[in-house]
């Protein structure tokens, strides 16, 4: 089988890179005679191989120009049997520049190219209002934007072969408020790394680390940006200090307010809210992007995971909160949308109410205070990995394709 893969892709650092590389890393070891040509979206770079010489990888620069669509085709027409894009609003331009991709899915369509588009990020109608936009610097004409978003989801869906989701939230969304097709809509989970038996202690991760073995560590991990209620997150280490003063929370992540534009100044916002508290030495904030042979690490040091999340509009799949089910760590998480489909299927998540300082913090004393329900939700999580493991995304995948290729040659 011959695939085309249009996204973002390592060296690139984002989730959406991230993604790629675990399943197109996953359905070549599903299947020995596949081969995938990456069309990597970024500016600039060179073209090679991935390290599975089965991934050749092309870079374009300019995703956002009307030029893209005519080098996409030159890489892929006649050399692929299906495409697959990754899709995310600010991959291809914001603005106008957002009509690039469906020109692209129209070629495609027009030359009888199967295309399969995973759409990574959904924003129901109602939550396309005033405060949203503005949050995100693009406000003003708040009907006019939700009716252009409308219309690009619509055109999307109606020039896809099949569109995957991650969450049965998104898909609700798109039948019911976008009114697409529900045989087009495949809902295929997030996935995860799977439990494996570690080599190394809590112990000795924390030294591989540089923190301290004896106390208990509170991780959030991911992107720093707004919306991850990490401003919460640090309020409820006052009363969490009260009540166990051996306790760091390291804030793991990389800060890229390029990519994140409305989290402009949040570093600076975060480290002085730390520094007015006087808890400089028990939060320690790493801005940096970490390569993936060390993930594992930070998530055996750890203790407790917290993903308190604000922002209640979006609805996309959560990687930390996959990563924190794969190794087995007890996690926080607030109460939204984005998080009911995987949370309701878990008795061992903790739910706050987000926003709610007070909550998050009652959560965290709730789970340091009982060590012996930790480590039964640790065992908990480490059993439920295992129906999000990437090789079952990959044959899910895999199935996808075969049946729309035999589709196509019909």
């Amino acid at each position: 089988m011959r695939l085309g893969w249009i996204s973002s892709f390592p060296p690139l650092t984002d989730g959406l890179a991230i993604y790629s590389n675990m399943l197109c890393r996953a359905l070549c070891s599903k299947r020995n005679d596949l081969e995938i040509i990456v069309i990597r979206l970024a500016r600039g770079g060179h073209s090679g191989f991935s390290t599975d010489k089965r991934i050749k990888i092309y870079e374009t620069d300019r995703p956002d120009s009307l030029f893209f669509p005519f080098k996409v085709l030159r890489l892929l027409y006649k050399k692929v049997q299906i495409i697959h894009c990754q899709y995310e609003y600010w991959c291809f331009g914001r603005g106008m520049r957002a009509i690039i991709f469906p020109l692209l899915l129209l070629f495609f369509k027009v030359l009888r190219m199967p295309v399969v588009v995973t759409i990574h990020t959904i924003v129901p109608p109602h939550g396309i209002n005033s405060e949203f936009l503005n949050r995100h610097k693009v406000g003003g004409f708040v009907l006019v934007k939700k009716v252009l978003y409308s219309i690009l989801i619509k055109i999307i869906a109606s020039l896809s072969s099949a569109i995957i989701v991650h969450l049965e939230a998104q898909s609700e969304v798109l039948s019911q408020d976008y009114n697409v097709n529900q045989k087009k809509i495949f809902l295929i989970p997030h996935g995860s790394e799977g439990f494996e038996v570690s080599s190394i202690s809590k112990y000795e991760a924390r030294e591989i680390l540089g923190l301290p073995k004896e106390q208990n560590i509170i991780l959030s991990f991911g992107d720093i940006r707004r919306g991850k209620g990490l401003e919460f997150t640090i309020n409820a280490m006052k009363g969490v200090l009260e009540a166990y003063p051996k306790t760091i929370l390291v804030i793991v992540g990389q800060y890229s307010p390029q990519r994140s534009i409305e989290s402009e100044g949040l570093l600076e916002e975060l480290k002085a809210e730390i520094n007015s508290l006087n808890l400089d030495e028990k939060i320690i904030i790493l801005n940096k992007f970490i390569k993936e042979e060390y993930v594992p690490t930070y998530f055996q040091a750890t203790d407790i995971v917290v993903l308190p999340y604000t922002e209640h509009e979006i609805l996309s799949a959560s990687g930390p909160l996959h990563r924190a089910i794969s190794y087995g760590v007890p996690v926080i998480v607030s109460r939204i949308r984005r998080f009911s489909d995987v949370v309701s299927h878990l008795r061992s998540v903790v739910v706050v109410k987000p926003s709610d300082t007070r909550e998050l913090e009652l959560g965290i004393i709730s789970l340091l205070s009982d060590s012996a329900r930790r480590a039964i939700m640790s065992d908990e999580l480490k059993q439920i990995s295992q129906q999000y493991s990437w090789t079952k995304v990959a044959e899910a995948t895999l199935n996808l394709y075969n049946v729309l290729i035999a589709v196509n040659e019909q």
